[in-house]
């Protein structure tokens, strides 16, 4: 059963623009390692709820949490696109459990795992 009150929280909580200081410091590193080690950076969006990410987009948030991160990789890393797995195919609030953010049970759980199969497979070497 969908919780309208967890979406709204989910929705108001998912404009956040500014990555966590963890999580800056986490994709400096990576960005130096990959400079260091000579691998290249590919950054993904997971899946997430529709109406969160329609929310999103259409605040302007989900670009600029992009321009953010972009900005933080800018020295140490080159990003192309951030691939979106919501492009393959629509997550929907019933997916997920009530923290809009984990999948729901092994089905939906599979289905990600096998299009992150399929997105690393092709990937080029």
């Amino acid at each position: 059963m969908v919780d309208p009150n967890a979406l709204n929280e989910a929705i108001s909580e998912g404009l956040r623009t500014v990555p966590a200081p963890i999580n800056t410091a986490a994709l400096r590193q990576l960005c130096l390692l990959s400079e260091q080690h000579g691998f290249r950076v590919n950054l993904v969006w997971p899946p997430l709820v529709a109406e969160i990410e329609a929310a999103m987009v259409a605040s302007g948030a989900l670009a600029q949490l992009e321009g953010n991160i972009r900005s933080i990789v800018a020295d140490h890393c080159h990003v192309d696109e951030i691939f979106d797995f919501n492009r393959i195919r629509t997550y929907t609030v019933a997916n997920f459990h009530r923290d809009m953010v984990h999948l729901f049970g092994e089905g939906w759980e599979q289905r990600y795992v096998s299009d992150l199969r399929k997105y690393l497979n092709d990937l080029p070497e």
